[in-house]
């Protein structure tokens, strides 16, 4: 299931919990759609009052429909029933297809806000992204260091686990910032792999 890039540009309320939020698109014509949510919908970045905007975000949508075009292909969305607080009526858009993405499957080990060690395929490559206990800060690191690794010859070792890591040869490539990346609703399941391009060519 496809997720459309929006711009979080402003925090609307401190309730409820963890706080309400609202961000901006355009649709393929221009036309600028407004849709307030929970943070939670749009991003895994901790997002306040004194939180400067705009933020990067996404919200998940059902493809309807791909359209060609000389300039641009184009994609016909719905956002039903995913977002109901939107300051105007439409539920379906057409959207330039580049703000779609689409979601890889991962597998993790440790949770916490977030998967802290992920391992996917994604274009033929095997990456594992790792963020850790900082214990000077008292609090996870904010962003992936990222890995790529080999195809695994043994799938009886839980992903992340001591041995795993610690027996696996990675190259390290670079690091992300956890909250540029797009997750499915409940960040256990998927994820916009994209965000790995850059890392590729180099590779």
């Amino acid at each position: 299931m496809p997720s459309l890039r929006v711009q979080i540009i402003r925090f609307v309320d401190e309730e409820p919990q963890p706080g309400i939020v609202e961000s901006q698109f355009s649709d393929a014509e221009g036309a600028s759609h407004l849709v307030i949510d929970k943070v939670p919908m749009f991003t895994t970045a901790h997002l306040w009052s004194d939180t400067h905007y705009p933020q990067p975000g996404f919200i998940e949508c059902r493809l309807l429909e791909r359209m060609h075009s000389e300039s641009q292909n184009l994609a016909r969305i719905s956002v039903e029933p995913y977002h109901v607080e939107w300051t105007n009526e439409a539920l379906e858009f057409v959207v330039f297809e580049s703000d779609l993405c689409e979601m890889t499957p991962f597998v993790y080990g440790g949770f916490y806000d977030v998967p802290r060690c992920l391992t996917l395929r994604y274009r033929g490559r095997h990456f594992l992204l790792l963020s850790g206990f900082d214990d000077d800060l008292d609090e996870y690191e904010t962003d992936y260091f990222v890995y790529q690794f080999p195809e695994p010859t043994d799938d009886s070792r839980p992903v992340c686990s001591p041995d795993f890591l610690s027996s696996t040869p990675m190259n390290s490539i670079g690091r992300i910032p956890i909250d540029q990346i797009a997750f499915d609703p409940s960040k256990r399941q998927k994820l916009d792999a994209r965000i790995l391009d850059p890392f590729i060519g180099g590779i």
